[in-house]
């Protein structure tokens, strides 16, 4: 390090309060242990009514935008993930019933109370998965048309008052080669919640189809808490 640079950090250190010197000295040493009151839980807690809740800054810019142009796609966030070998749709279905009932911000949908948009949480998980086949199709034609109606899936515009925010979709290319299509509205979801999604689901099937369960986490913060606590 330069004589400059180190003269610059000692400057910098020098500004810092004591309670700072104290916390840099045990971050420096791998000993720095996250305060309680560091922790988004702890900062938010359960603030929101049980009932319809404000919404948060974003999902209010999302619900304005569909407000001008309601069969807008554009915000649907989308994923097809291929699945190989035995499918056991049973368990597929109660996986996507499980993440959904695990994260309320999937059950949620927005709507207009006297004029002022706000967000309320469905109590039931249960999202249904629509069937599609294609084995019927010769070999060479069933890629072209998944690839077409998993466009026109991941393009259908979605009510976000009326719901559900999220969808889902099984296409059966031949009894041991599925695609799942799953769909979320970017007011519930964003890229890295939907991978997060797939992840999950693919611990609870896998569980569900051993007999066995898993251990997930629970939230710690729901979406409406935030949304309460940012306003």
């Amino acid at each position: 390090m330069t004589d400059s640079k180190s003269r610059a950090l000692a400057s910098r250190r020098a500004q810092l309060s004591p309670a700072q010197r104290a916390r840099l000295e045990q971050r420096l040493r791998g000993r720095a242990t996250p305060a309680s009151h560091d922790r988004i839980g702890d900062r938010i807690g359960r603030r929101a009514p049980d009932g319809p809740a404000p919404l948060s800054f974003s999902q209010a810019r999302l619900w304005f935008l569909q407000q001008l142009e309601p069969e807008n796609p554009f915000y649907n966030e989308s994923v097809c993930v291929r699945l190989l070998g035995p499918l056991d749709r049973g368990a597929l279905t109660q996986a996507l019933a499980a993440v959904v009932e695990r994260h309320e911000m999937l059950r949620t949908r927005l709507y207009d109370e006297g004029g002022v948009p706000v967000q309320v949480v469905e109590p039931t998980g249960a999202i249904p998965v629509a069937i599609d086949a294609l084995g019927h199709l010769p070999e060479a034609e069933r890629e072209a048309e998944l690839q077409r109606r998993a466009l026109a899936f991941a393009r259908t515009p979605v009510a976000l008052d009326k719901g559900p925010l999220v969808r889902a979709r099984l296409t059966e290319l031949a009894p041991q080669h599925h695609v799942f299509h799953l769909s979320m509205h970017h007011v519930v979801a964003d890229g890295w919640s939907l991978m997060r999604f797939i992840q999950e689901m693919g611990l609870l099937y896998e569980a569900t189809v051993a007999g066995t369960t898993v251990d997930l986490p629970r939230p710690e913060v729901r979406y409406r808490d935030f949304a309460v606590w940012q306003r």
